[in-house]
């Protein structure tokens, strides 16, 4: 009996997860169109410049020694 008992919540959480998964999903989609329709100061900020910078910040934050530039040209190396 437990044996059921047991195999009917992985049907469930199987269920569930594949659930979420859809609603993560749609959500990703709707952010997408939205973030189209977005006009604002930094709208017309140079996107290579705008991904140097985020970059740059996350990897201050993650480790004094790391810096934007070296990650972009690790990442232009392995493109050629």
């Amino acid at each position: 009996m437990k044996g059921l008992y047991r195999n009917g919540f992985a049907d469930l959480r199987e269920r569930v997860k594949a659930l979420e998964l859809e609603a993560e999903q749609v959500e990703q989609a709707i952010l997408f169109d939205h973030a189209k329709t977005i006009r604002g100061p930094g709208a017309s900020i140079d996107r290579r410049k705008a991904i140097g910078q985020n970059v740059d910040q996350y990897l201050r934050t993650a480790s004094a020694s790391a810096s934007a530039p070296r990650l972009i040209a690790a990442v232009q190396r392995t493109m050629s």
